[in-house]
């Protein structure tokens, strides 16, 4: 399932060092099932991807955060690899051992969010929300929803008449015996 609102505030409490069960019920989970869901969310990888994504450091008390017992940890190579298995600034670019620096990608400016209060035209800002991708799913599925009703209306259910006459044509086989009779005219 992905990242809701509730696990999103988990990820936030926890991330700043509260317990699972006081993150969980900082987020809104309740206070009887908040171990379970604490435990369960340590796990979840949308939060863990949304705590890497906030840039904070996984907790201890995560099952992906946790040591091994006993560290593996790969040998430095003729000092061209750290402790931590990644190649050094100074190794040569073919050495063939260690794991590559991470590349750090400039942050993405994001564009100032637009709230209803920017838009006179509501339908204007349903369209910018169904069309905003950095919108979440739920959110843009909701808009797509309040922006169906302005375009499309709702089709009207039949009245008495209009029921009767077609159930009469249905028993009649299609010749509605209700039905205005049409006059012949002549045509020159």
């Amino acid at each position: 399932m992905p990242l809701t609102p509730k696990k999103r505030a988990f990820a936030v409490a926890w991330a700043r060092g509260a317990s699972p069960s006081k993150a969980a019920v900082d987020a809104g989970y309740s206070e009887k099932t908040a171990p379970a869901a604490g435990s369960r969310l340590t796990k979840d990888k949308h939060v863990l991807a949304e705590v890497a994504r906030l840039g904070l450091p996984v907790p201890a008390s995560s099952k992906a955060g946790r040591k091994r017992k006993t560290p593996v940890l790969p040998e430095p190579a003729c000092g061209y690899t750290g402790p931590d298995g990644v190649k050094t600034s100074d190794a040569p670019a073919a050495w063939p051992f260690g794991k590559e620096p991470p590349v750090i990608a400039p942050p993405v400016q994001e564009p100032p969010p637009a709230d209803a209060a920017t838009f006179e035209d509501p339908l204007e800002y349903i369209k910018h929300v169904v069309n905003d991708p950095a919108a979440e799913p739920k959110e843009r599925l909701d808009a797509a929803k309040a922006w169906a009703s302005y375009v499309h209306a709702k089709k009207a259910p039949a009245g008495k008449k209009e029921g009767r006459n077609d159930a009469a044509a249905a028993a009649a086989g299609g010749a509605n015996p209700f039905a205005p009779r049409r006059r012949l005219e002549a045509v020159k």
